[in-house]
């Protein structure tokens, strides 16, 4: 008669079994430094060099590369649909100031033109709290370079290109600086002569509400959760910088 034999499994690992495991912390500009920890044995192993992973470290295979190395692949720009227009934006050449006039006529005059449109609001942007701080103005004040003014829309691209340089823009510019330093300073120029939020968009968002905000400033603002001083006091390593 035969006999089952079953070969005993090797003992189940304590829920606190640990191992020792070796790895790299800091940031690279300030140095990088190697130091042993202990962790659970069932929890996963660190990635190993690139030479032994499958994907990760590889080069990828460009299917496409072919076609666009022969100039038959298939872009958006190659797309023609029956009644379609194109596009061209006229962006702001100040970074900072006031529109006082926008002059269209030009460019809605030359063929090909198909319409004109003039931004009379900025959605999704910072929104001052009391709008009276503010002079009133039919079109958004400009607070940085290349702000949208206005879109054209015409029946080629080449068309809309010159319909926007045709558009006039008279504006009265107003102080500004480009150093995010010096837009901190007590006395920089106001983005927003008051306190802003940023606004939500169509997908939701926006910044929070109500932050204290001196001159160009907004915050900081603080929030906390769980024990700070007790995840520190966890922590394999600490690693602080700028």
């Amino acid at each position: 008669m035969a006999q089952d034999t079953q070969t005993p499994s090797a003992p189940a690992q304590p829920e606190t079994a640990t191992r020792s495991e070796s790895f790299v912390f800091g940031i690279p500009q300030n140095g990088l430094e190697r130091k042993q920890r202990q962790v659970l044995h069932d929890e996963p192993p660190p990635l190993g060099p690139n030479s032994e992973l499958t994907y990760i470290g590889k080069p990828t295979v460009r299917y496409d590369g072919p076609a666009k190395a022969m100039g038959t692949g298939m872009y958006t720009a190659d797309v023609h649909l029956p009644g379609m227009l194109y596009a061209r934006m006229v962006d702001a050449t100040i970074p900072h100031g006031r529109i006082v006039s926008i002059d269209t006529s030009a460019a809605e005059q030359l063929p090909g033109v198909r319409a004109v449109h003039v931004i009379e609001h900025v959605y999704g942007a910072a929104e001052l709290r009391d709008p009276k701080q503010e002079l009133p103005s039919r079109y958004p004040v400009i607070r940085y370079a290349g702000q949208p003014i206005a879109g054209v829309a015409a029946t080629s691209q080449q068309i809309a290109d010159d319909a926007a340089k045709l558009v006039k823009v008279q504006y009265d510019a107003m102080p500004f600086v480009v150093d995010r330093a010096a837009a901190r300073a007590a006395d920089a120029p106001m983005v927003f002569p008051g306190p802003a939020d940023e606004a939500g968009s169509a997908g939701g968002g926006g910044g929070p509400k109500g932050v204290r905000q001196t001159g160009n400033v907004h915050g900081p603002q603080s929030k906390q959760s769980g024990d700070p001083e007790k995840g520190f006091a966890e922590a394999d390593v600490i690693v602080e910088s700028e």
